[in-house]
Parts: C-alpha cells; sequence; structure tokens
C-alpha cells in the first residue's frame, strides 16, 4: 500500500496506466482504477488515492507484483535498486 502510494505521490502512476497486471499477467490485476479483475475472481482490495489495490496474495507474490509494476511503469532504474527480504 505505501508503494502505491509513493507513485502516486511521485506521479509514476495515473489512470492512462491502469490496469497493472500481477506477476502472471493474463486478466487479474494488482492495481486497477476499480474494483475489479478482467473475469470475476477472488480478490481483497484496498482503496489507495484514487486506485484499488488487490492486496490478496502470499508475500513473495507481492515482491514480485511490485516488480512487475515498476517494469510495467517502465521504471527500470528504480527495480534494480529495491531490495525486498522475505
Amino acid at each position: 500500500m505505501n508503494f502505491v502510494q509513493w507513485l502516486i505521490d511521485n506521479r509514476y502512476l495515473t489512470n492512462t496506466e491502469t490496469p497493472v497486471p500481477i506477476k502472471r499477467g493474463g486478466s487479474k490485476f494488482f492495481i486497477n482504477s476499480k474494483a475489479e479483475h478482467g473475469e470475476v475472481r477472488d480478490a481483497k482490495w484496498k482503496k489507495v488515492g484514487d486506485f484499488f489495490v488487490d492486496v490478496k496474495y502470499r508475500a513473495e507474490d507481492h515482491v514480485q507484483n511490485i516488480r512487475k509494476t515498476l517494469r510495467h511503469l517502465n521504471i527500470q532504474d528504480l527495480e534494480s535498486a529495491i531490495k525486498i527480504q522475505i
């Protein structure tokens, strides 16, 4: 949630970049402008600013979703600088 707020505060995330797919891609999203996936699926949405984040993932999957988000938003230099330990 802090990660998404940081993206918003630093203007990396806007409505034009959503939805942000999960690490596996497909029609399930990590971040979206509405609390829904491309298909009906189980989710736990939390609102962050004007966006919704599906927080129903294991810690390891959250790390992969964060990395996928950075690639989706074309923030490669930041991806290599972030180190997350589980």
